[in-house]
This record gives structure tokens, C-alpha cells and sequence, in this order.
């Protein structure tokens, strides 16, 4: 018997043809969830030093709109800063759980801390937005009323979704948390990744402060509600084997790029002394 008749004779129907697992979508999530964790480990430090600096240290010379605190400016922005910080340290974590089904006791245990994070982190949000008043022309404090409903929006139905056993629908709310957790560090990154690109081009400029004000988290939800209105369409099943990995690398190269600026300002000053 020659080697093909054995190799077609013996090997299981569905290892034939069976793409490497380098190149699945499960690898490529992974990849996307584990390298957005590590880069962004810097911010999440710098988010909670931040918060916990406002409360039982003097960092108000870092900030110029604590020139005249408040107490309950104070106490908003501390704890915005804390419990966002840690609603983005576990938005990759509950992510990398939930599609790989690992540790249920575990995904459903800090699911909890993650949406109390979301609840007092949006809350303390619009708290400080009350008592601080406008920043500039008020663009960028609009922006964290907003962000701070979004945010508490899709975490009300995140959990009601849970509560009532859809799973497919709390995992679309879940993803959009995940993008809305990150969503302060991606502010900081597309600023970067825009100077990167297109260097002063709408600096100083309204459209550009709109544009960023509100970009940083309404852009990301824009974009996965296409992904998923195209995905209940059909429209994915012939895309390329490749197209996960390269979606993954791509989003990579986009954090990294934006995120090394970052890192390298945090140990150049300290981790609660950088905006």
C-alpha cells in the first residue's frame, strides 16, 4: 500500500485538511486579550496609585483641576480612578474566562466585582463631574457624562442578560464592556497614535477635541456593533483563515504603538505623577 492510501485510510476524516491552531480564532483572541493585558498594565498601575493618591496623599500639583478641591470632587475622582482602573485590570481577565469557559466559579465571582466597578465607577464619574463644573469649554466633561451612562447602561443589561440566563446576549454586553473598560487608556493611545500619524495636523482645533472626547469609547462601540449586526448577517463565513491573526497582530501594533509613550513618561515621573 503506498503512503497516501495509508495516510487517507488511517488519519481521521477531521484531521484532514485541519488548519494549525495558530491560526483559529481562539488563538487570535487570546493573543488580542493576553498582549492588551500586558501593555496596559502601566495605565491600570498609574489609574488606582492615582485614586488612592487623591484620598490619603497630596497629588493635587499633578492635576490642574484640582487647584481648588472639593471634597466631593475629590472623593468622585478618587474613586472613578480606582474602580475604573480595576473594572479595566479585570475586562481582559472575565473576557479570557468567559470564551475559553475556564474557571466558571472564578468568571462569575469577579463578573461580580467587575460590574460593581462599573456601577461605582460611572457613578463617581458623574460626581465629580457635578461638583468639579465645566473643564475648558466643556466638551471633554459632557464626554465623562456620557461615557459614565454608557457605561452603566451596558452594565445594567450585561447583568440582566446573566441574571435571566441569556448567555449570547451577556456575552455581546460583556465585549462591549471590555471596550468600554479599557476606554480611558484608549484615549491616551489613539492621542498618541494620532501625533504618530499625523503629527499637529487639528491640533488645537474643535473637531479634533470632539472627535477624541467622544472617539475614545463611541468609535470602539460603533465598530462592534457592525461585528455583530454583520456576524447574525452571514457575512463572515468566507472570510480568510487568516483574518483573525491578522485582525489580533494589527490591534496589537495599534496598543503598543500608543502605549510605549506611555509607559516610558510613567518612569520618567512616576506613576502618579502623569496624566
Amino acid at each position: 500500500m503506498s503512503t497516501a492510501a495509508y495516510s487517507s485510510t488511517t488519519m481521521p476524516s477531521s484531521a484532514v485538511g485541519a488548519e494549525p491552531f495558530w491560526l483559529s480564532k481562539k488563538f487570535a483572541i487570546n493573543l488580542f486579550l493576553g498582549w492588551t493585558f500586558i501593555v496596559s498594565i502601566p495605565f491600570i498601575i498609574h489609574a488606582i496609585a492615582n485614586g488612592i493618591g487623591y484620598i490619603f496623599f497630596d497629588i493635587s500639583q499633578h492635576r490642574s483641576f484640582r487647584t481648588v478641591p472639593i471634597q466631593a470632587t475629590t472623593l468622585g475622582i478618587a474613586s472613578h480612578m480606582m474602580f475604573m482602573g480595576t473594572m479595566h485590570l479585570l475586562a481582559p481577565v472575565q473576557l479570557y474566562l468567559g470564551f475559553n469557559g475556564k474557571n466558571r466559579p472564578w468568571h462569575r465571582n469577579l463578573g461580580k466585582v467587575f460590574f460593581a466597578c462599573a456601577f461605582i465607577g460611572s457613578t463617581s464619574g458623574w460626581i465629580y463631574v457635578l461638583f468639579n463644573g465645566q473643564l475648558g469649554d466643556g466638551i471633554n466633561t459632557n464626554s465623562v457624562a456620557l461615557y459614565g451612562a454608557v457605561i452603566f447602561f451596558c452594565a445594567y443589561k450585561g447583568l440582566q442578560a446573566i441574571r435571566a440566563k441569556r448567555f449570547n446576549e451577556h456575552k455581546e454586553w460583556a465585549i462591549r464592556l471590555f471596550a468600554l473598560g479599557i476606554s480611558s487608556w484608549l484615549f491616551r493611545v489613539i492621542h498618541i497614535n494620532w501625533y504618530f500619524t499625523l503629527g499637529d495636523f487639528g491640533a488645537n482645533t474643535y473637531w479634533k477635541q470632539v472627535l477624541i472626547s467622544y472617539g475614545f469609547y463611541l468609535i470602539p462601540l460603533a465598530g462592534i456593533e457592525v461585528f455583530f449586526r454583520m456576524k447574525r448577517a452571514g457575512m463572515f463565513k468566507n472570510t480568510p483563515s487568516w483574518a483573525p491573526l491578522a485582525m489580533a497582530v494589527a490591534g496589537g501594533v495599534f496598543l503598543t504603538t500608543g502605549s510605549t509613550p506611555l509607559l516610558l513618561g510613567y518612569l520618567q515621573h512616576g506613576f502618579m505623577g502623569l496624566g
